[in-house]
């Protein structure tokens, strides 16, 4: 009995320990390119529901990013008929909402979005009535680095320092003169 309960847990474990986790996100390589800008595809299929009975999905995107910048996202839906499709409910970027575009093939799209250095999310709500996929673009443009206070600090410390020699050199320039009179 002792064994039956032990393979038991083991099996049990295993099978918890090798399952995907339902919420799993797809990680987005963005590619480098001239200037510093970087691009990635966003490419899903989603397929199930009906027209009748649409089935609700979530899908979570991320990606990193180097640096501080601007970042754009454009979707779209690609419809095989006008009852078979996906429809767009929310798509968020780092929890701001895309501007969504309804019709036929749906619309997503945020643009020059400021975003920090490091991991992005991007979740894409909907319903799928059969099947349908949907994909787009993102897009990172870096903007120029803001100095650090510490910067900030040392810099007006120098033109102090450049200011107060100026004001002495020409105090004592003073008291250095002498003059000569003549008879």
């Amino acid at each position: 009995m002792r064994n039956i309960l032990l393979s038991t847990a083991a099996s049990a474990a295993a099978f918890v320990a090798l399952a995907a986790p339902a919420s799993a996100a797809t990680v987005i390589t963005l590619t480098p390119g001239p200037g510093g800008v970087r691009t990635g595809a966003v490419d899903m299929v989603v397929s199930g529901g009906t027209p009748e009975s649409p089935f609700s999905f979530t899908e979570t995107f991320t990606f990193e990013l180097p640096s501080m910048g601007l970042t754009s996202v454009a979707l779209s839906t690609s419809a095989t008929t006008a009852t078979n499709n996906i429809d767009f409910t929310s798509v968020l970027l780092n929890g701001t909402a895309l501007t969504l575009i309804p019709g036929a093939n749906e619309f997503a799209t945020i643009s020059n979005f400021p975003t920090m250095a490091g991991t992005q999310t991007l979740v894409v709500n909907g319903l799928s009535r059969g099947v349908g996929s949907f994909g787009g673009s993102i897009t990172f443009s870096p903007t120029a680095a803001v100095p650090e206070p510490t910067t900030w600090a040392l810099l007006l410390l120098g033109f102090a320092a450049v200011g107060f020699s100026m004001r002495r050199n020409k105090v004592s320039a003073q008291e250095a003169r002498v003059r000569y009179s003549f008879a």
